[in-house]
Order: structure tokens, then sequence, then C-alpha cells
């Protein structure tokens, strides 16, 4: 059984960077303290819920660059059918469109404007389209100049956007491992940046593990500035351009990453999920999940629709596709034959 979670985004959203202590040229030590920040909603309407304890106004440099990655890094829209808000492209990118939408906008006139756009919208007789002032606000602040598309080796994406100062700028957004490995500064509240070392980075990784525990689907968020060859790019005629014709290229071009933050998705099963893995059960099917989330979430919604029990070993249950495929044939035989649920998924625990 290839089950896929229903596509009905909420959001507990983590900016989860840092609890490190971090040595200062003079001696002192600075202290960066985790901070979460709980999006409530579960829909992909806008107004369907709001940042927990949130006003425009405690917009920090940091909380900036964040909606500046989930609006402009992004290619899906919404649309209403009359009854429901859907998503057009990727959910997980609708989902953070409707994010950037809650967070709003630091600059007070255009907040005006965007309220008052929103008052005369839920007066229209065509709803059908969505008009998502806020994102559109970001993007027409930054113009993309070239995108390089997802793959699976580097697990992300991202694009260079020429900046209102003029400046190019990489906005990444991809597996949180994925991406720390690429990083080496973290950018902390008030838009300074700290250098990422090994234990800095362990303990990011073990925030995404706590998340990905807990059943969301974690997504990280980079930048850079310092873009070499790149940093006057501006069209197909540009010298560099070649590089961005080969995907192996791609890994190099998003190194010496900023970490920002993560975002974490709860992805709800369907209703009938829990009474299909029972009916299973009960008939003597044996249910595999293959998933591309992470390992530990895959275990914890597998948990959560009952396909294991809360606490049972899933050593021997649980692989991702890199552990399974590096056993002999006759092991995996071994394993497929055995009775009970399986996993199996596309990345490494944290």
């Amino acid at each position: 059984m290839n089950w896929r979670p229903f596509p009905a985004w909420a959001w507990s959203v983590e900016d989860c960077l840092k609890e490190y202590n971090v040595k200062l040229d003079k001696g002192l030590r600075k202290t960066m303290t985790s901070r979460v920040l709980r999006v409530e909603g579960t829909t992909y309407d806008p107004k369907d819920g709001g940042i927990v304890d949130w006003t425009c106004y405690n917009m920090d440099a940091n909380l900036l660059v964040m909606a500046e990655i989930c609006a402009i890094c992004n290619d899906a829209g919404i649309f209403c059918d009359g009854r429901l808000f859907r998503a057009t492209g990727l959910p997980t990118e609708a989902a953070l469109k409707v994010l950037v939408e809650k967070m709003g906008v630091p600059d007070p006139k255009m907040r005006n404007k965007i309220r008052d756009l929103e008052l005369a919208a839920s007066y229209l007789i065509d709803r059908s389209t969505i008009k998502l002032a806020c994102c559109e606000w970001w993007v027409k602040r930054s113009k993309r100049v070239a995108t390089l598309e997802f793959d699976r080796v580097r697990k992300s994406s991202s694009i260079i956007v020429r900046e209102a100062t003029g400046k190019n700028r990489l906005l990444v957004k991809g597996a949180v491992e994925s991406l720390l490995e690429r990083s080496t500064h973290v950018q902390l509240a008030d838009g300074s940046l700290v250098a990422m070392d090994e234990p800095c980075r362990q303990l990011l990784l073990s925030r995404q593990f706590e998340m990905s525990s807990k059943g969301l689907r974690c997504l990280g968020l980079s930048y850079k500035d310092e873009l070499g060859e790149f940093s006057d790019y501006y069209s197909e005629n540009h010298p560099a351009h070649k590089k961005l014709l080969d995907p192996a290229c791609y890994s190099s071009i998003e190194s010496d990453l900023v970490f920002v933050g993560v975002v974490g998705l709860r992805d709800p099963p369907r209703d009938e999920v829990h009474k299909a893995i029972e009916d299973c059960k009960g008939a003597g099917i044996r249910v595999m999940v293959i998933t591309g989330d992470n390992n530990s979430t895959a275990e914890a919604i597998c948990r959560e629709i009952k396909l294991f029990l809360d606490g049972e070993d899933l050593r021997g249950k649980s692989f991702t596709g890199k552990e399974f495929m590096a056993l002999s044939p006759s092991q995996q035989t071994e394993i497929l034959s055995k009775p009970g649920g399986k996993i199996f998924s596309c990345r490494d625990k944290a």
C-alpha cells in the first residue's frame, strides 16, 4: 500500500534557530535562545487562523528573510472553487504562501492598502481568484533572474533574485540536513551572523528531530549574498549562464549558505485511513508505507495511523531507501517476508 498523506496543510511553524553559546572576540559570550512561532489554521484560506501572539510590528530581520524566501522561492498559487480553497502547484509551496499572508508585510502604508483590498474583495461575486497581496509585495521588490530546480541529490531548490538594492541574492529552501551541511553561518533575530560549527549544526539537527518526531514535515530556509560570478547575473547572455544549464553545478552554487530557520508543516492523515489500516490488518494484508518524508516524520505519522503501536520497536521495520538498498537481496527478501507493517522513507533521521 503506497500511502501519501492528504494535502490539507496546517502549520506548526518553528523558527528553531538558536540555543547556543558563541565566543565573541572580546571573550564575551552571546546566548542565542530558540523561539517557536505557532500558526493556526487547517486550510489554504489565508484568513483561517493566524500566528499566535503575532503582530506585523515584531517582524525582525530574521523573520523578514524567512517571509522573503517563502514568498519568492515559490511557484504555487491558491484559488477558491466556491466552497474550498485549493492549491495550484505543490501543496508545500502553497502552504508557505499562506504563511506569508498570515505574517503580513513590514510596510505600514502597504498594510493599510492590503487591508482595504481584502475588504473590497469580500464583496466580489467572483471570488475564484485569490489575491495573495503580501506575497505579491515581496515578489515586486525582487526580480527573479534564475531558477535552480530541485533534485534528489542536493534535496533543495533555489532562485537568484535582483533585490531592490540592485544586488543579487540566492534564496534556498530544502531538506534541513542538506542545507545545514552547506551552511557556514546562522542568522540571528537582529540580522547578525554567527559562524556555524559542528556543535551548533548538531543542535539545529536535534531541533529538527524534535519537530519531525511530532509528525511535522520540516523545510529548511537559507540565503546567500556573496554570489561570486553570479553577483551580477542578469540573463542567459551572462558568461556564468552555462553553469545554470548543468545541475551538477547547483550544489557548489548553493554552498556557504546562511541558515535562516525551519518551517514545520502538519499534514494530517485522512479520517478514513485508520479504518483502512485496521481492515488491512484484519484481512491479513501487510501495509508498506513508501514516502519521501524524513524517517522520523514517517515513523510519527505511521504511529498516528496505528500502523505501529506507541513505543513499538521499529528496528527491522523502518528503513530509508539508502539503508534498504545497502542490504543483500536475501536480507531484503527476509525483511519483506516478515509479517507486520514496514516504512520506506527517503531521508535519514536528523
